[in-house]
């Protein structure tokens, strides 16, 4: 949730933080609603004021002897407006609580603009890309220290391997950091043959 003390202040550039997310804040509604608050925040806090101020002088007629009743009642009358008035605020408050609640927080200043993974920008790669060949039983993947293993499908590791058949063929990885090859391109630019054969008696494991 974004902090609503962000939504108290000046809207420009909290509009346009928001902007770069594809979000359009909503200025008018966050204002008005922002200066309505303010109003009851005042009138509440002045009453309150207002009612310490005659339970002070209630203290001072009651010491002194005075007719204190009418100063009581019209104390009275103040203590119902602050009910009113804090109930309009609380009411108010989780309406702006539920209105920010819609809202992305801010990106961070140094996270590049886009609309899709197409923008996103590569930072760092560490180690090289495995090139996946999926097949309708199994998919294998070869990594780059030579090892293999096959992770079968659910229906697949129910059933077990025929007899007269090995796992399903795979491709292995280029060795290459530039960007993530297809399977074909890989082999072929590994020098090696299209389709490599995965471990004659692989350990079958079910993803999760």
């Amino acid at each position: 949730m974004i902090d609503p003390k962000l939504l108290r202040g000046d809207l420009t550039d909290l509009q346009q933080q928001l902007a770069t997310r594809g979000y359009t804040l909503d200025m008018a509604f966050w204002q008005n609603i922002e200066n309505e608050r303010k109003s009851l925040q005042v009138k509440t806090e002045e009453l309150q004021s207002r009612r310490n101020a005659g339970a002070k002088q209630v203290g001072a007629l009651k010491k002194s002897g005075e007719d204190a009743s009418e100063l009581l009642a019209e104390m009275q009358s103040v203590s119902g407006e602050i009910k009113t008035a804090e109930d309009e605020l609380r009411t108010l408050q989780e309406r702006i609580s539920q209105a920010a609640m819609q809202i992305p927080n801010i990106p961070a200043a140094d996270v590049p603009v886009g609309t899709s993974e197409d923008d996103n920008v590569e930072v760092r790669k560490w180690g090289t890309p495995r090139a996946w060949c999926m097949k309708a039983a199994a998919r294998c993947w070869a990594s780059t220290s030579a090892s293999s293993r096959c992770v079968l499908s659910p229906k697949a590791a129910a059933s077990p391997w025929p007899k007269a058949s090995t796992p399903p063929p795979c491709a292995s990885p280029a060795r290459s950091s530039a960007s993530r090859p297809s399977p074909a391109a890989s082999a072929t630019a590994a020098g090696a043959s299209p389709t490599p054969a995965c471990p004659s008696s692989p350990k079958a494991t079910t993803p999760a």
